[in-house]
């Protein structure tokens, strides 16, 4: 069994429309089933996701698991809920988080295929030596991982980038394993500038920093004025 799952609350909701628009639009026949971690949605806010994505389903993170933080950048807050994702793959084959922030530029369907190597896949920067978890293909873990992950949360002295700072010390300390996949599937928007990378360079386009659904950040408008057409639906 597998699913596609995301972080989602009220002020992602526009990121989660424009990530599921460019999924259906390059990936023919998806209907996978789409995971909503659920930090503060209401009953209408479940019910426009579902419009957006008619196979949404909803579930809520153990709060009480992140009362105390290590230091963080604070609008990065919520990105900690992601660990919950660790317990979550205990009960599905394979699972693959997107952060709601992404857009797709063309199928996802090989990334849909792909079977882990490791306990967790993900896309590795080679230009910062750094793993970005953005997208994070899951394997099913053992609850092992979960306890191990948890507890360095509790434990770790600061966590600048919230769940990355987290699961980059988890792998340096080998709490489980992981694969590397190509960057082309996470390509944040520094990296597209950086690299001068075209479309058909790479295939996830990630919105880190200031978002376009929230006025978007000075030097991006060409990145930004592809994501409002997946946002609209490109009609």
């Amino acid at each position: 069994m597998k699913c596609v799952c995301t972080v989602i609350s009220k002020d992602f909701i526009p990121g989660f429309r424009a990530m599921v628009n460019s999924i259906k639009m390059h990936t023919k026949g998806f209907d996978e089933n789409f995971l909503c971690l659920d930090i503060d949605l209401g009953e209408d806010d479940r019910k426009l996701c579902k419009e957006i994505y008619h196979k949404c389903q909803f579930v809520q993170p153990d709060k009480d698991n992140y009362r105390v933080l290590p230091p963080h950048t604070r609008p990065l807050k919520n990105a900690f809920f992601k660990l919950e994702f660790f317990k979550i793959a205990q009960r599905y084959d394979r699972m693959i988080f997107i952060d709601s922030d992404m857009i797709f530029l063309n199928s996802i369907q090989e990334l849909l295929n792909m079977k882990p190597r490791a306990n967790l896949g993900l896309a590795f920067h080679t230009s910062h030596q750094e793993y970005n978890t953005g997208l994070i293909l899951f394997d099913r873990l053992p609850p092992i991982i979960y306890k191990r992950i948890m507890d360095l949360l509790h434990t770790i002295e600061k966590a600048h980038l919230a769940d990355q700072g987290v699961i980059m010390e988890a792998i340096k300390k080998n709490l489980f394993s992981v694969n590397r996949l190509p960057w082309k599937w996470n390509t944040t928007k520094r990296q597209a500038k950086q690299y001068k990378g075209r479309p058909r360079d790479y295939i996830g386009l990630h919105f880190v920093g200031k978002k376009p659904w929230k006025g978007g950040e000075d030097g991006y408008k060409d990145l930004e004025d592809i994501w409002h057409k997946y946002s609209e639906g490109y009609k």
